[in-house]
């Protein structure tokens, strides 16, 4: 039976075998290990910035406000007058920051206020272009006169028979 000592193009079968070890722990590395680091960090920042007035979800998805942080420890209202107190590692996600929705709130107020500028410009344009100064019609037809024989002839029956 030959060695592989023996053989000139076997020889390098342990190396191979190497750089495929390498190649499956920097795979594992990139998928698996790499991700998860960037997870808990964003985890750590998100629990480290939470604040009174943020809309949180717990890891058991119960939402809940923020009413006060204690060290390791969350007072979160759940409903009217019920707080419960929750450990920051247990709260998954910020579902709306305070700071934020302080901002969505003046940036719709905005919006709101700006429509209402708008809607009524628009509405003293319109009226401007219907009435003028003197305030009669501005169409030019002459009204029509309607006798009582035209107008019982084009009632319609409501039964539906002709």
């Amino acid at each position: 039976m030959p060695l592989a000592a023996d053989n000139p193009n076997g020889g390098g079968g342990g190396f191979t075998v190497w750089i495929m070890v390498a190649v499956i722990f920097l795979a594992f590395y990139f998928v698996l290990i790499r991700p998860q680091q960037k997870r808990r960090k964003q985890v750590e920042s998100m629990q480290s910035t939470m604040g009174p007035g943020d809309e949180v979800i717990t890891i058991g998805g119960l939402y809940g406000t923020v009413r006060s942080l204690d060290g390791d420890s969350v007072l979160l209202e759940i409903a009217p007058e019920i707080v419960v107190r929750y450990a920051k590692q247990a709260i998954s996600r910020v579902v709306t920051s305070a700071a934020d929705a302080e901002a969505a709130a003046e940036a719709e107020l905005a919006d709101v206020e700006l429509a209402e500028t708008d809607a009524v410009e628009d509405a003293s344009e319109e009226s401007d272009d219907r009435t003028p100064v003197t305030g009669k019609p501005t169409t030019t037809e002459a009204p029509v006169a309607l006798d009582k024989s035209s107008a019982t002839s084009n009632k319609v029956d409501p039964a539906g028979s002709a």
